[in-house]
């Protein structure tokens, strides 16, 4: 018997190391009922003592192309997880450590009928516009995964544009057992390798800096249908530090309303929180996690 859900995040420097533990914390905290599910660091980074008692720590040295390229580790550990997981797991969720959950993510949850659940992206950034011809960028990468060009789309979350598939990386759920972050990391290598493909069609940062995300997108619109993608609601992978970004219609206006919110840079003080309302539980929370760093809570 497998057992339902593993979440994953990795830390990759002491900064990353701060926004895990407030990651942890927040899943004990406002999980619900899955407060208690295992949770997996993955890390090159050695000091950890400051991290939360309650987690499975796992250290390992990604090959120095794939450190050295952006976001790489990310993909590393992901295949790392997914091994470590998928005999004894149904679902694999993936959550930035610059994230935190604040009501249960039941949806995450994979059942018989879907094999991913995805968020498309804030910005369209590199994405490929649905209404023009396919860039020989991601022509490329269709060629990689396999399945040429996919014959759905997204829109994406922030700037409403009609994309072929392009989906978010900070958070996903996957059955860690059809074996998905693995040929990711696959065919992350292959492009990184190809000094054709990084000169001529990725020579630029932002280009670099997606690929990761890019390749993910490929793979999944290759190898898995429509029909069992199954879409996240908005609530997840919210963007609060594109909240002033994002159209009226959309942006949340209480943060307890969201079930993961993602902020990267900005700070989740209660002090510093602008444009979006916070009520308790959460607001004492947040302020004790940001007052206190190295207190763990929750």
């Amino acid at each position: 018997m497998k057992y339902k859900m593993a979440f994953v995040t990795t830390v990759t420097d002491a900064i990353d190391l701060i926004a895990a533990r407030r990651l942890v914390s927040s899943i004990r905290a406002f999980a619900g009922e899955l407060h208690q599910t295992t949770i997996l660091v993955f890390t090159s980074f050695e000091e950890l003592e400051l991290l939360n008692k309650d987690v499975e720590i796992i250290q390992a040295i990604p090959p120095g192309s794939i450190a050295d390229y952006p976001l790489g580790k990310k993909v590393f550990f992901c295949s790392l997880a997914e091994q470590e997981l998928g005999r004894n797991f149904e679902t694999m969720v993936y959550l930035d450590p610059y994230s935190l959950i604040l009501r249960p993510p039941r949806a995450f949850q994979l059942d018989a009928n879907s094999d991913v659940a995805l968020r498309p992206v804030h910005l369209k950034n590199i994405g490929q516009p649905a209404d023009e011809p396919v860039a020989a960028y991601w022509n490329a990468l269709y060629q990689l995964a396999g399945n040429g060009i996919p014959d759905f789309k997204v829109i994406s979350f922030v700037d409403s544009c009609l994309l072929y598939p392009y989906f978010n990386t900070h958070c996903f759920s996957i059955k860690p057992d059809l074996g998905l972050c693995e040929r990711w990391m696959q065919l992350f290598t292959t492009a990184i390798q190809n000094n054709t493909f990084q000169q001529k069609l990725c020579p630029d940062f932002q280009h670099k800096l997606f690929l990761h995300q890019a390749i993910f997108s490929c793979l999944v619109a290759a190898e898995i249908s429509e029909e069992r993608i199954r879409i996240l609601p908005p609530d997840y992978s919210y963007p609060y530090h594109l909240q002033q970004e994002i159209p009226p219609s959309l942006r949340a206006r209480l943060m307890n309303d969201l079930t993961h919110v993602v902020y990267e840079e900005c700070s989740l003080d209660p002090n510093k929180i602008s444009g979006i309302e916070v009520h308790e539980p959460l607001n004492t929370w947040l302020r004790q996690n940001w007052a206190e760093p190295n207190r763990i809570n929750g």
